[in-house]
């Protein structure tokens, strides 16, 4: 068995695991490097880019993407009043 034999049926069996692992590691060393609270806002960043991107493959713009945002967070705004 070679390795990427290996790592498919790792990959199709345990990909939360890993994927979890790797941003688990990813996030340690931004820790180390940047400190904690760098980190974090380095983690924030990326989860706000990714998901900007996920808005704009699901609806196909950018200009359509911020608008179901902003729209999103209007609605959670009015239920908090």
């Amino acid at each position: 068995m070679d390795w990427m034999t290996l790592f498919c049926e790792l990959w199709k069996k345990d990909r939360g695991k890993i994927i979890g692992t790797i941003l688990g590691l990813l996030f340690a060393l931004f820790v180390i490097c940047f400190g904690f609270w760098q980190a974090v806002f380095i983690a924030l960043c990326i989860f706000i880019g990714l998901s900007i991107g996920k808005a704009i493959d699901n609806n196909g713009s950018l200009k359509k993407a911020i608008i179901k945002i902003r729209e999103r967070f209007s609605r959670t705004n009015e239920d908090d009043e």
